[in-house]
């Protein structure tokens, strides 16, 4: 049921567009882990997932270049997205690393305060769309190898387009 959950071709239609990347995805949902999962790995990436900011930072901890991306859900038990950010940009000894946090609110504050952190400037709204995903993580690994981290031009998050309500969104609804 899963595969039906993913618009046909996403990620296919320009090859895999994340062949050969590592990514991590940190979320409390299982069911949007694995959600994320097959839209990423569909697109050719490498994927671990974890149920908590603590077991990232540990991660990072290990190996601070051990992932070339990493999606981070903000709300959650524990250690959330808003504390393990800044942490695993620490460990990356200040670098911004192309972390995409994801957040079922997003607005100007929410987002002002995930770039302050050190996340990319565009958040990822839940319920996820291949397409959203797919796109706002090319833009985080283009800023990152680009130089581009200048929180001031990072993208805001786009109004939703009238053509977009028509995509097929991805919820637990559909696993």
């Amino acid at each position: 049921r899963m595969a039906e959950a993913l618009p046909s071709g996403a990620g296919e239609a320009v090859g895999a567009p994340l062949a050969g990347r590592r990514v991590l995805v940190v979320d409390d949902s299982r069911t949007a882990c694995a959600i994320l999962r097959a839209m990423l790995e569909r697109a050719g990436a490498e994927v671990e997932t974890l149920t908590d900011g603590a077991a990232a930072v540990a991660l990072f901890r290990r190996g601070p270049d051990a992932f070339d991306a990493l999606l981070m859900d903000l709300v959650m038990e524990g250690v959330d997205g808003f504390s393990a950010i800044p942490q695993i940009v620490a460990l990356r000894h200040g670098a911004r690393p192309p972390i995409v946090a994801m957040s079922a609110t997003v607005d100007a504050e929410v987002t002002a305060r995930c770039v302050a952190l050190g996340a990319h400037g565009r958040l990822l709204r839940k319920p996820y769309r291949a397409t959203d995903v797919l796109s706002c993580l090319g833009e985080a690994l283009a800023g990152t190898e680009s130089g581009a981290a200048d929180a001031s031009t990072a993208a805001a998050p786009p109004a939703l387009a009238a053509g977009d309500r028509k995509s097929t969104r991805l919820n637990s609804s559909h696993v």
